[in-house]
């Protein structure tokens, strides 16, 4: 992935100035894992279900493969206003606990997939080409870990440990 990209990304130099664009210029919400919802339910002192109903979309995916299609279902944080539900104040109302891909971007797969996300990130992020420099071994560790996150998370939906969340958010 980083290979084809490399001409666009490096030298890769970031350093997040906290501007809140990544928060407020939203198509979609931000994805949650099972230890987002985990955490931030309970800094909020709210069980996991009303937590989802109040705060989290659940959109299924489409994917196609081979001659079937993979339903794959995800847990995103609502949108208001284009903006994340907890950016308040020009600043994250959870940020003790902020979901897992707030705290590392913009070091998440979705940034390396084409040039194109690359150059709209750029462009709205004022981030980008300041601070310490980020060599591809710290990033496709990050990558990694991201990937290793999202096993354990289709673990967690086909071993059917969201199914009453799930009905609960239908």
């Amino acid at each position: 992935m980083l290979k084809k990209l490399e001409n666009k990304i490096f030298p890769f130099r970031f350093h997040c100035t906290r501007c809140g664009a990544c928060c407020t210029h939203m198509l979609m919400g931000v994805p949650l894992f099972h230890t987002d919802i985990q955490d931030i339910s309970g800094i909020l002192k709210t069980n996991k279900g009303d937590f989802i109903n109040r705060y989290c979309d659940l959109i299924v995916h489409k994917i196609p493969n081979n001659q079937n299609t993979l339903r794959v279902h995800a847990f995103y944080l609502k949108l208001f206003d284009s903006r994340c539900i907890f950016y308040e104040n020009n600043g994250c109302a959870v940020n003790d606990v902020k979901p897992y891909l707030c705290k590392t971007a913009p070091f998440i797969s979705l940034l390396f997939q084409d040039s194109t996300v690359i150059d709209n990130f750029k462009k709205r992020c004022k981030g980008f080409g300041h601070g310490p420099y980020y060599n591809k071994k710290t990033i496709k560790f990050m990558l990694k870990q991201e990937a290793k996150l999202e096993k354990a998370e289709w673990e967690l939906f086909n071993n059917g440990f969201y199914d009453n969340l799930m009905k609960k958010a239908l």
